[in-house]
């Protein structure tokens, strides 16, 4: 018996090898000894097949995939309202301005009150411009629908950074799964204001990526030419971004160096980026600072959001030992997984995605929650690939008789994963995905209402239902009533001063939405006005306070409100729900 099973072996083993002598004839497999195994499949061995089997899929996944998954996931949230996600009021009047101008640099922007000196960068402005009169969309639909455009090219520069980053292809694709999936690669970009941001960031990673390309080629030249272009481009879009991504130039094109002539090479080629980025927004600037001076830079630089630019060094600290950034609104995944790559990198020396992580935070703009996705994202895709995949394989060496429940398990990992971030990327209650709301129909009309049936040198103060950084009834209202709103913040960052007060402003305004406090008596004795706007869908309390004061009279109510102060004594025996000073009822205009 023993000796029969024995021939069967070895007749086995003779063909197995006779096989494996024609494939590698053929060159089709390396050589390699043949075991023939009569135990059942391992578990290790399932992961590892179904690792490999992920890596097939990585194969075939490419960045029209990726691109095609952010698309949708980004129309889902801007199609439906037919109008700008939240802000990009103020940027429609300066494109309104660049088309009334006859495509020259306006001094001023007519927006609100008249007083922003016309200092923001302009690109994308001229871009809207030309869009509205040379296609067949509006200047609003612009303004809708590009940044949807731009904010999936986001991605595709994304992709092409992370393919020139990480080490295969299957790190790079899950690295661009993730980055398109993650709310703050999104949330801000899709908006009305991502019109600018979408298209500074665009511009900043394809800057980077070419600055390292020319930093690796023995033929500069070429693509330091192009990083040069595409870095003054961005400086022409948003300060910002543009800001960002010189920073972020030194890590990609001086490190790593092989030897002092390496380093003293790159520095030199560094120079050249810089003095050729200088070159393409010199023109812009020269002309903004022979108008304006450099006031509205310095003022820009105090209120712009930068901690650097404020030095607080509190903030800064603060932001760096909170990694969780992502805006992810249950579990952060990619955020921990990011963490968990963070830690496996800078142990091997991989420091470039960390430093740039840490750089990005460290700067404190704005918009850093946006930029510091970019290597959260591929250091989430380190983990997953370095990390997390041989550990599992790892750790279950030992189990044998993997069955096919638990095969079918290990698959659905992935997918569970996966449908975990497709869901949250798609939740829109919670976080900063909770802004990604436009203006209703009637509020679109009430504002029109207003621009036909009041005076022109009208006051207003609009109760906003969100701060000054996700107004969108505060910004939008002076674009489409083209009346003067006293607490509107948008766009004053260039006006010395004027920013800080303008944020108190809409505090005060704010402090009405509970019916408590004398908002308005306060707001009226800071910034006078004549007419009070409420949006739809809103400030239910404030609208009852105010149908009972007898001096601010309803005069248009579609779902959103608009009432007029009245002036006058104060009726005998009557009484003020929003003053406790009887001096303030003899206020007038």
């Amino acid at each position: 018996m023993s000796r029969s099973v024995s021939e069967r072996a070895r007749r086995r083993s003779r063909g197995a090898s006779a096989s494996t002598s024609v494939q590698r004839i053929q060159g089709t497999v390396a050589p390699a000894a043949v075991v023939v195994r009569d135990e059942p499949e391992t578990l290790a061995e399932a992961l590892w097949e179904r690792l490999r089997a992920l890596r097939r899929i990585a194969e075939g996944v490419g960045a029209l995939e990726i691109l095609a998954m952010a698309l949708a996931v980004r129309a889902l949230y801007v199609l439906p309202g037919g109008f700008p996600l939240n802000d990009g009021g103020l940027f429609y009047v300066f494109a309104r301005d660049i088309q009334h101008a006859g495509y020259s640099l306006p001094e001023f922007s007519s927006y609100n009150d008249g007083t922003i000196p016309f200092a923001y960068p302009p690109l994308a402005f001229y871009l809207a411009a030309a869009l509205d009169d040379l296609t067949p969309l509006s200047l609003r639909d612009v303004i809708w629908l590009l940044p949807l455009i731009e904010s999936v090219a986001v991605v595709g520069a994304f992709y092409v950074l992370a393919k020139s980053l990480l080490r295969d292809r299957w790190t790079w694709v899950m690295a661009g799964v993730a980055f398109a999936l993650v709310p703050r690669s999104f949330i801000w970009l899709i908006m009305g204001g991502g019109l600018t941001r979408a298209l500074a960031l665009s511009l900043a990673l394809i800057a980077i990526h070419q600055a390292r390309e020319a930093a690796r080629s023995e033929r500069p030249v070429a693509p330091a030419v192009r990083s040069a272009v595409l870095l003054g481009l961005c400086a022409l879009t948003t300060l910002e971004t543009a800001s960002w991504a010189a920073v972020s130039l030194p890590l990609f094109v001086l490190f790593p160096f092989k030897d002092r002539d390496d380093l003293l090479r790159r520095v030199k080629l560094l120079v050249a980026v810089g003095l050729g980025a200088l070159a393409v927004t010199l023109p812009w600037a020269a002309f903004v600072i022979a108008q304006h001076g450099l006031d509205p830079f310095l003022a820009a630089r105090e209120y712009g959001g930068s901690a650097i630019g404020q030095a607080d060094l509190v903030v800064m600290w603060t932001d760096l030992i909170n990694p969780l950034h992502t805006g992810e609104p249950f579990f952060p995944l990619i955020a921990a997984l990011g963490l968990l790559g963070t830690v496996y990198a800078v142990v091997r020396g991989d420091w470039l995605l960390p430093a740039w992580w840490v750089l990005t935070v460290a700067m404190g703009t704005r918009a850093f929650p946006t930029l510091a996705a970019i290597p959260t994202a591929m250091l989430a895709a380190v983990a997953v690939r370095d990390v997390i995949g041989p550990a599992l394989v790892r750790a279950s060496a030992g189990a044998r008789g993997a069955s096919r429940p638990q095969k079918l398990a290990v698959a659905a990992v992935g997918f569970a994963a996966l449908s975990f971030l497709v869901g949250a990327s798609l939740d829109d209650t919670r976080g900063d995905q909770a802004y990604l709301r436009s203006l209703t129909d009637d509020e679109v009309q009430a504002m029109q209402w207003i621009a036909e049936n009041t005076p022109e040198d009208a006051k207003f103060v609009v109760i906003s239902r969100n701060g000054w950084y996700a107004d969108r009834d505060g910004e939008w209202f002076p674009a489409l009533a083209q009346r003067d709103n006293v607490a509107t913040v948008q766009g004053y960052e260039w006006v010395a001063g004027e920013f800080e007060r303008r944020m108190e402003l809409q505090t005060m305004a704010q402090m009405c939405l509970p019916g408590e406090g004398n908002c308005l008596g306060d707001l009226l004795t800071e910034a006078p006005f004549d007419y009070v706007y409420v949006p739809a869908n809103c400030c239910d309390v404030m609208r009852v306070l105010l149908a009972g004061e007898w001096r601010y009279e309803v005069i248009f109510d579609n779902g959103a409100t608009v009432m007029q102060r009245v002036t006058g004594p104060v009726r005998p025996g009557g009484t003020d729900a929003w003053s406790s000073n009887p001096d303030e009822s003899e206020i007038r205009r």
